[in-house]
């Protein structure tokens, strides 16, 4: 089992406030991933639990028992590579970005890198990156960019995208929803999972312009492949 995300944000001080609104700010952060991951069908079915009951160890947490692509992209055939770190940087900048959709700013994804570096734990610690979504997105874009698209401009398509993902109004819809309840109940298991993102789920599928964003097979394709498999 693997932690998805440790749920540090460039909202860091807001995430870390020891009351309601902290509480709801990493509630958000949490739903942008899950509701990313739902839409694209990205590792949605692995995930074991949302976690924002800070600890030590993290402000929030999406635990999974898949593989974690995102950091381990080696995994997957290199011709594949790019398409694999474009759908897992978009759910990892899911989290960052709801939060600034429930803040009502825009989503700066290079601000995002820089406060990260600068921003402080409880006990004046800089926040080591290495567990960081930023830090995960921004070794993927190292390992896919090339000299005619380089690392940040493909991180800048990604958070576009991402962006564009969150815009989509029944992912929003799934992201609030979803948010409330976690702030108010602080964990949510895998079994209670499917209720609120049933709306969303493999919705990217559907959709021939996310499917072309997202270079997903059609919804009638991954059907013929499952019987196969039954």
């Amino acid at each position: 089992m693997w932690v998805v995300d440790l749920g540090r944000s460039f909202f860091c001080l807001n995430m870390a406030q020891n009351n309601s609104l902290g509480l709801l700010y990493r509630a958000y952060h949490e739903a942008g991933h899950v509701a990313a991951m739902a839409f694209t069908a990205q590792g949605f079915e692995q995930i074991v639990e949302v976690n924002v009951i800070a600890s030590k160890r993290f402000l929030g947490v999406v635990r999974s028992r898949g593989i974690n692509y995102a950091r381990n992209l080696n995994l997957v055939p290199i011709q594949d590579q790019p398409t694999m770190a474009r759908r897992e940087a978009i759910w990892l900048l899911a989290g960052s970005a709801a939060e600034a959709k429930f803040e009502g700013v825009k989503f700066d994804v290079e601000q995002l890198a820089e406060e990260y570096v600068t921003c402080e734990d409880d006990g004046g610690e800089a926040i080591d990156m290495v567990g960081t979504d930023i830090n995960i997105v921004g070794s993927m874009a190292d390992k896919v960019s090339r000299r005619y698209y380089p690392k940040w401009r493909l991180i800048h398509t990604w958070a576009g995208l991402t962006v564009e993902l969150l815009e989509e109004s029944d992912v929003w819809s799934c992201v609030e929803h979803f948010a409330k309840h976690l702030a108010k109940v602080g964990t949510i298991s895998e079994n209670e999972l499917e209720p609120f993102f049933a709306p969303i789920y493999m919705k990217g599928y559907e959709s021939a312009r996310w499917r072309r964003r997202l270079v997903l097979p059609s919804m009638a394709s991954t059907e013929r492949v499952k019987s196969t498999l039954r």
